[in-house]
């Protein structure tokens, strides 16, 4: 008996939907409400924003409309900017902006690539360009202008009830070395309208993140589920967070939380505020902390005096009863207190992620010790080691990322390859490892795999089919209906 398309649960439209683009999630949101419910819950799930009043202003539309606003749970900030605020760029006229700016930052390889892209355009072309430019920048200008930008975030987190998360990051480029594989149809909409595109590094300042986070905290979200933060500079970030240290008590429902630091310093009286942060996050689910790196070639770390020392980020009395995932990058510590750490969190814990780890030399640590610990004490379904485990004497365990070479340079399987390798954890319950569910966490609800298999073949024809209807019809209805929707679900480079 073939099944009624109207009768499956919205979440089973929003799985079948996920590899979908979102044109053809656009058009299929204009075919019918079930479909347009689940289409928008793709849609609108992330709103990424950048330093743009355009940017600012779709956010406020998307925050104003009565049903968009309800599919919204996070807040995705790119802080990027084209110029320093306190440059002269928004008075460039068309032949400096030509000479000192156009195609900058577009990832082509050098200065005469970029030349030689500026030379493809007409003068009329480029005038247009350099207007948006200008336009751009001014904008930079007015949203960094005394409190703008935090209320404009604060007026649109407002509106938006299922909000559940906020991220910062800057996004970073790809390296295009010859004309061939560039394509300037497929870089971010701030290229397409400036020719310009911001760099990864340049004009990056932690006061996006702490507005972001102001603006999050003040609202008070019932549902605060998830904050990120990536490419902070630690000495900046810690700054802010000691005026926000009276937020830090709403933080007791998140869940995730994932903080990158770019550089850090070896002390200061500002170092333990991670850790202040941290003791209120008592729901904590998954925790990622990374510091870049250690620099272990330039730095001699005698003792736990650093701020990315692991008992100055997480002291011994921490412990999360429901922490699942942890990931850690260029933390120094001692064997003793990384092994008390994983043990707290023995019985939750099923994915361990260690890079760029040193152990104090002054302390009695082995890495070959922690292997075996790991297998004998854990339960863990993941497990990732990556750049240098080092025990600052002997021991420096080097890892690629990739882990490609592994089968070369151990051609034997090592301990550090069998601790990766799921089926050596002696620890791990029967049950767990033939888990047979599929988690539908984000979605709130679980999805048996015996269930949608009976279901597969009545599904085959009663699902397929209809939803190719709507594509179809897409040609034909979309141009008259989907303007206003284009408009706020912009693709995610073009936010």
């Amino acid at each position: 008996m073939a099944t009624d398309i109207n009768s499956l649960p919205l979440e089973v439209f929003t799985m079948i939907f996920l590899p979908l683009s979102r044109n053809d999630l656009i058009a299929l949101s204009l075919t019918s409400h079930k479909l347009r419910s689940a289409a928008c819950t793709l849609l609108f799930k992330t709103i990424n924003l950048k330093v743009n009043l355009k940017s600012f202003a779709r956010l406020q539309k998307i925050s104003c409309h009565p049903e968009f606003k309800r599919h919204v749970r996070t807040i995705s900030y790119d802080g990027r900017r084209l110029f320093d605020l306190g440059s002269k760029a928004f008075e460039e006229d068309l032949e400096g902006w030509v000479r000192r700016h156009a195609c900058t930052g577009l990832g082509l390889g050098s200065v005469s690539l970029e030349k030689i892209l500026v030379s493809s355009f007409t003068t009329d072309q480029l005038k247009v360009y350099h207007h948006n430019f200008l336009e751009y920048v001014q904008g930079q200008r007015l949203i960094k202008t005394r409190d703008n930008e935090k209320v404009m975030l604060m007026e649109a987190i407002r509106r938006l009830p299922g909000l559940m998360g906020v991220v910062y990051y800057t996004k970073s480029r790809e390296l295009h070395k010859t004309m061939s594989d560039f394509d300037l149809s497929k870089m971010s909409y701030v290229a397409q309208e400036t020719l310009v595109e911001p760099y990864e590094t340049a004009f990056v300042d932690e006061c996006h993140f702490w507005s972001l986070f102001d603006a999050a905290t003040s609202i008070k979200l019932a549902n605060f589920s998830t904050l990120k933060g990536s490419d902070l500079g630690f000495d900046a970030w810690a700054r802010g967070a000691v005026r926000y240290e009276d937020r830090f008590e709403i933080l007791s429902t998140l869940e995730t939380l994932e903080l990158e630091f770019v550089f850090q310093r070896l002390a200061g009286k500002e170092s333990c505020v991670l850790s202040r942060l941290l003791s209120n996050c008592s729901s904590l689910r998954s925790l990622r902390i990374s510091f870049h790196t250690l620099m272990l070639d330039r730095l001699a770390i005698l003792d736990s005096t650093s701020a990315n020392d692991l008992i100055t980020i997480i002291p011994k009395d921490s412990c999360w009863k429901y922490l699942r995932c942890l990931s850690l990058q260029a933390i120094s510590t001692t064997q003793a207190d990384l092994e008390e750490l994983l043990l707290k969190h023995a019985l939750t814990l099923r994915s361990l992620e260690l890079r760029d780890i040193m152990f104090l030399p002054n302390s009695a640590s082995s890495w070959i010790s922690i292997f075996k610990f790991m297998r004998r004490r854990l339960k863990l379904r993941f497990v990732k080691f990556s750049s240098s485990l080092y025990n600052g004497r002997f021991e420096n365990w080097r890892v690629p990322d990739d882990h490609k070479d592994d089968n070369l340079v151990f051609p034997k399987s090592c301990i550090r390859t069998q601790v990766e390798q799921r089926d050596v954890w002696v620890g791990m319950a029967e049950a767990e490892m033939a888990y047979g569910g599929i988690d539908l966490g984000r979605y709130g609800w679980k999805l048996d795999c015996g269930v949608l298999r009976s279901m597969m073949p009545d599904m085959s024809r009663s699902i397929i089919l209809p939803l190719a209807l709507p594509l179809a019809l897409y040609t034909v209805v979309g141009p008259l209906r989907r303007r206003c929707l284009m408009d706020l679900a912009a693709p995610s480079h073009d936010s």
